[in-house]
């Protein structure tokens, strides 16, 4: 039986696909063993056990399965299943990338930002990104585009940022839609542009970026690139609100108190 990697998606498995993937992993299938280590962790036909999923992605890992690599990675950066263990992450992303992970490269682009685990390197974390970008990672693109943008590892660049910030939107990165809107709200390497700003800001919202919807709201409600509209401005605040953003639930308290 063929196995594939089951990382990306979430599906609704029977009891005879669990037995299939233990019986692949027990039988030496690192695919097998990152799969059955996903179901572990998702509760995909099976009790949530973060303990028996890091050993399967150990076992995945050590297979040569960049998916395990990575995930056995995230385990340790949060403390699931293992003691949080920051060195462990940097090593796991690093050996991730090794194998031209997108997603480990990104990750560890984000330790080396953010001196997390390791000495704090820009440049380093700039290489990291665009390799990610590179290797198809819509975030590792939307990350390479703030490095441009803030001038970290490299000269700044608002052109060059826009054109990572949009790569990445267009490949399904919530962050990078709204720092694409937020690039045209303030014409930052582009033109500026409310009513675009406005279109990226709601791609954001729609994919549950929580700071789209609320500056999507502010647009609303002030009419800028929009005619306004206190209700819809209301309800993208609330949404914001949810999401952990008080600002949007002070707005949304103002507002719905005008109403």
């Amino acid at each position: 039986m063929k196995f594939f990697l089951l990382a990306l998606s979430m599906l609704s498995l029977s009891a005879s696909t669990f037995n299939d993937y233990k019986k692949a992993c027990d039988d030496g299938s690192a695919i097998g063993c990152f799969n059955l280590g996903f179901l572990y962790k998702n509760a995909q036909g099976v009790q949530q056990n973060n303990i028996k999923a890091v050993k399967l992605y150990e076992k995945a890992c050590d297979g040569g399965i960049s998916n395990g690599c990575n995930d056995l990675g995230t385990m340790y950066a949060k403390g699931k299943g293992v003691e949080q263990n920051v060195l462990k992450t940097v090593e796991y992303y690093n050996k991730a990338c090794d194998m031209n992970d997108a997603r480990g490269c990104s990750n560890l682009g984000v330790m080396y930002a953010d001196g997390n685990g390791v000495t704090q390197d820009y440049v380093r974390a700039l290489k990291l990104y665009d390799r990610s970008c590179k290797l198809g990672n819509a975030l590792g693109c939307s990350n390479l585009g703030l490095m441009y943008a803030k001038g970290q590892g490299i000269e700044s660049n608002p052109v060059k940022s826009v054109e990572f910030f949009h790569q990445a939107c267009t490949n399904g990165s919530a962050l990078g839609c709204f720092n694409l809107g937020f690039s045209y709200r303030k014409g930052y390497g582009v033109k500026q542009d409310d009513s675009k700003a406005i279109e990226f800001y709601q791609k954001a919202c729609d994919s549950d970026n929580a700071r789209g919807c609320y500056n999507l709201g502010f647009m609303l409600e002030n009419g800028y690139g929009i005619k306004k509209d206190i209700i819809k401005a209301k309800i993208n605040y609330r949404k914001a609100c949810d999401s952990g953003i008080d600002y949007g639930c002070k707005n949304y308290r103002v507002l719905n108190n005008k109403l």
